[in-house]
């Protein structure tokens, strides 16, 4: 063979490996992406999830949660029984059903009803958001479904606690508690990668959830959480899809020019306006906004009425006797804007409602 045309075979030769070699190699990789996520899925399956997301909407958790926590309990056996005699796919035990729970879920059934899976996923979760509502942490709910509320009281005062008050895994003494909180909360994690985060996705966001965000970020910017979750209630009704005709978008209604003047560079944020439609990342924003409105004003009454209207507004109300006495304090009837008067009173009657029901 002529040395050209050996040559000239020899390079299509190498060309023709080079398309298989990297057609092979989509083809496997496409192939063992979409068998590990497959095979993920199997890990961290979505049974029941018709009673699942019917009582976490009802009752004020995430679905995603609860699905971490079957796994965790039963793996999603509904025969499942304990050594301490829990019952079925949440593992609900007989006493605590009989005198914690069933009533609150209206049922009249024996124990034997745990076996079925949907009544003990509402019991289950009834159970769950319970301390998830009067805790307002997913941790220190877990904990208090796992090892009884009376230890994980006793853990906060005794100050097994982060810094910002919360019950710090870590420190749990019970080391059967300490790997359960943390197996559930990374199966969870798991489960938002692979599913995504379902409290985002509904048209609104139960208060037990905001409550958790506007605690968390409250406490991270010294913020009243209460005085958060009336804010939301104000603004959104905790719909994370509101968008005010100015567009004002979110649970906490936050403005484009808020974002991007006051509150993105400051916290040296990467994520655009459009961000603002996830419900936690809307929180986190919206609370520090308030936060920063106090460095300027003093009182929950001033910063609902900046939130409102505007800081320059209330600065210049401040300054006027026919609206402040001290230069401090808004006389809240007199202020000049009737949409402002109304939003702060509408606030401070959600903020003194909350003070009854949450401790923090």
């Amino acid at each position: 063979m002529p040395r050209a045309k050996k040559k000239n075979w020899m390079m299509r030769f190498l060309q023709i490996g080079v398309v298989f070699a990297v057609t092979a190699a989509v083809i496997f990789s496409s192939s063992s992406a979409y068998a590990k996520n497959l095979f993920d899925t199997y890990r961290y399956p979505r049974k029941y999830r018709a009673h699942v997301e019917q009582y976490a909407s009802l009752y004020g958790a995430e679905p995603n949660m609860i699905y971490a926590i079957i796994k965790a309990e039963s793996g999603f056996d509904p025969e499942a029984l304990s050594p301490r005699g829990a019952i079925g796919l949440m593992q609900v035990m007989p006493d605590t059903y009989k005198y914690d729970i069933r009533a609150s879920i209206g049922s009249k059934e024996d124990v034997d009803i745990l076996y079925e899976p949907e009544e003990n996923i509402q019991a289950g979760i009834f159970y769950f958001a319970k301390w998830y509502r009067y805790f307002g942490t997913a941790a220190e709910a877990l904990a208090a479904y796992h090892a009884g509320i009376g230890n994980v009281k006793t853990w906060i005062e005794y100050g097994y606690t982060d810094e910002y008050g919360f019950l710090d895994v870590e420190q749990i003494p019970i080391s059967q508690t300490r790997a359960y909180v943390k197996r559930v909360l990374e199966y969870k994690t798991r489960y938002d990668e692979l599913y995504g985060h379902i409290a985002d996705q509904g048209k609104k966001i139960h208060e037990n959830i905001c409550r958790e965000w506007a605690l968390f970020y409250g406490t991270h910017y010294g913020v009243d959480s209460r005085f958060i979750m009336a804010i939301i209630k104000a603004e959104s009704t905790f719909d994370p899809t509101c968008l005010s005709p100015s567009g004002a978008k979110g649970l906490m209604q936050i403005l484009r020019s808020t974002y991007n003047d006051d509150i993105k560079g400051n916290l040296g944020l990467e994520e655009d306006y459009d961000d603002l439609a996830s419900g936690k990342f809307n929180v986190k924003c919206g609370t520090y906004y308030l936060y920063w409105l106090s460095w300027y004003l003093d009182g929950k009454e001033q910063i609902a009425a900046a939130y409102n209207g505007g800081i320059g507004n209330v600065q210049r109300w401040l300054k006027d006797p026919s609206y402040s006495n001290d230069g401090i304090t808004l006389l809240v009837e007199q202020i000049p804007d009737e949409g402002v008067r109304n939003y702060v009173n509408t606030v401070m009657k959600y903020y003194r409602e909350y003070c009854s029901v949450y401790r923090k």
